[in-house]
């Protein structure tokens, strides 16, 4: 029998991976750990925790119906044993008993890897990068090149360049790290999403093969990595050749242009500058702005939620958009001040 604390019994529960093709949860005592395991397609998880009390023993059980146990109990503390072929739950009040399936059955999907090979990770500046660019990663089911569906994960010299990209924006967040990789790939964005809600505070990472590995003193999350993510930096030196305009814009003004004037996720904006003005019109609306321009007329059209998505994920009060030569380039965004934040949008016809 082995004695557990409640809340860190279902906090493992409740952060553990669910899904209908994988429902089940092993539950392992060994020694004074007891560990809680879960896996889904893209990634496996591992939560332990110490115990006062020994023991070995392994159940494989529904998290569903476990989780329903766990959250209806009152006391700070429990036991876990394992009798015949069911998991047993004892407090003070009550015992709880759940069918075992076999553990043995339990299939990591080759996801079990862990390194020592890891440097530091900061949550506070990885989730704001993640947070900032995963507008553009691209939410179509039906897409064939997976790539598009994850975040990109990008290390070159000194530097993490966290990215997201549907073929037609690219956003890409850039902080210094101390690490031993120069290669890029891009984790699944579902992968992602779940790291966040159980990642908060510092984290270690590795690759091995090609599984990445996040690691803390309680838990071990990893997932399967896509080794074709495109070369994000090299497009965007590609396209800073072409770029022939820069205005300086209120964020906000601007963001409250296109709100006023979105009607529908395939909306295009055209933007026309002419002396000191930029026109941006829809439809059925027209606004103006002051800018600081002079030359020949010129004329651009944006989707109205690219354009808006990229603003609303911008850091500071001022932005920068880049405007190229001809409309079979990308335009870029960014902002003034010390963020290292950068959205790139094709324009459309």
């Amino acid at each position: 029998m082995v004695k557990v604390s409640a809340k860190v019994f279902k906090d493992a529960l409740n952060q553990s991976l669910a899904s209908k093709t994988f429902s089940d949860v092993l539950i392992k005592a060994s020694g004074n750990v007891v560990y809680v395991r879960s896996v889904d397609y893209d990634c496996y998880m591992s939560f332990w925790f110490l115990t006062n009390s020994s023991d070995d023993f392994e159940v494989l059980v529904d998290r569903k119906s476990l989780l329903n146990i766990v959250k209806s109990l009152k006391g700070d503390n429990i036991a876990l044993s394992k009798q015949d072929n069911e998991l047993v739950i004892t407090t003070d009040k009550a015992i709880y008993k759940l069918k075992s399936k076999d553990p043995s059955t339990f299939n990591t999907l080759g996801l079990d890897k862990n390194t020592d090979d890891c440097f530091y990770l900061n949550f506070k500046k990885l989730t704001i990068s993640i947070d900032r660019i995963l507008y553009a990663v691209s939410k179509d089911k039906s897409y064939t090149y997976e790539a598009f569906k994850t975040v990109g994960f990008i290390f070159k010299d000194s530097y993490l360049y966290i990215t997201g990209t549907d073929g037609s924006r690219l956003a890409i967040c850039k902080s210094e790290v101390k690490h031993n990789l120069d290669r890029r790939f891009g984790i699944p964005k579902a992968s992602i999403l779940h790291l966040k809600k159980i990642w908060k505070h510092g984290i270690e990472f590795g690759v091995v093969d090609d599984v990445a590995v996040f690691k803390t003193d309680t838990f071990l999350f990893t997932t399967r990595i896509n080794n074709e993510y495109p070369d994000a930096l090299s497009v965007v030196e590609e396209y800073k050749k072409y770029l022939a305009i820069e205005l300086k814009l209120s964020k906000q003004e601007l963001i409250d242009i296109l709100k006023s004037f979105l009607t529908d996720k395939k909306d295009v904006v055209k933007l026309i500058l002419t002396n000191n003005n930029l026109t941006i019109l829809s439809s059925s609306n027209e606004a103006n702005l002051s800018v600081d321009y002079k030359g020949d007329k010129y004329e651009i059209n944006f989707n109205t939620i690219f354009l808006l998505e990229a603003l609303e994920n911008m850091c500071g009060d001022e932005v920068i958009l880049k405007l190229p030569s001809s409309p079979d380039n990308a335009a870029y965004l960014e902002p003034v001040g010390d963020c290292e934040c950068l959205a790139l949008i094709m324009p459309v016809a």
